[in-house]
């Protein structure tokens, strides 16, 4: 993926949010935006990390020319783990029955959809896992809102998310012949 791949990460997620939901107003960004008060649902990228498991990896992209093709491997890329907070709507939106109600059905989307593809993230799939957070991790994201109430919220990571180099250098042609008939010597 490219710089925009924040970007197209969130799109999907919001747009997989209102296509199966119906809700239409799945607002992104701070819990204390004047946007979010009036949201059925608010979805806030609040923390970025690396995946130390993939880093290393390389960002192999899937091959384009027929089965036999070798996939592509970009050497130097990123790959991420977004972390977001999923929160219900508040008392304006319909009640807190109502707000628990919207979490729980995109609770469901996210579960019966675990992984999202498609013309947001190009070849990529993302993974989008329930991150379970402990009342204490809960509260410290919750502080950075002083003026907002807690309302009920789950946590989601989206993962593999690549960002890869901003240059990047073609790979050699490989050697199919040998011209010169070079044999190894036995020592």
């Amino acid at each position: 993926m490219s710089a925009n791949a924040f970007t197209a990460v969130v799109e999907a997620m919001q747009a997989l949010l209102k296509n199966r939901s119906g809700l239409q107003d799945v607002f992104v960004g701070p819990l204390d935006d004047s946007g979010a008060r009036e949201a059925d649902l608010v979805l806030f990228l609040y923390r970025i990390t690396v995946d130390a498991e993939l880093r290393n990896v390389g960002h192999e992209l899937p091959a384009t020319q027929g089965a036999n093709a070798a996939a592509n491997l970009i050497e130097g890329a990123m790959p991420l783990q977004l972390h977001f907070l999923l929160t219900a709507g508040n008392r304006d939106t319909g009640g807190e029955l109502a707000a628990l109600g919207k979490l729980g059905r995109a609770i469901q989307i996210f579960n019966d959809t675990s992984v999202i593809s498609g013309p947001y993230l190009g070849p990529d799939p993302v993974h989008i896992s329930f991150d379970p957070l402990s009342s204490e991790e809960l509260s410290r994201i919750w502080s950075l809102f002083p003026t907002v109430n807690f309302r009920t919220s789950v946590a989601y990571l989206a993962t593999p998310v690549w960002i890869d180099p901003a240059s990047m250098e073609e790979p050699a042609p490989r050697v199919v012949d040998d011209r010169h008939g070079y044999r190894a010597r036995a020592l």
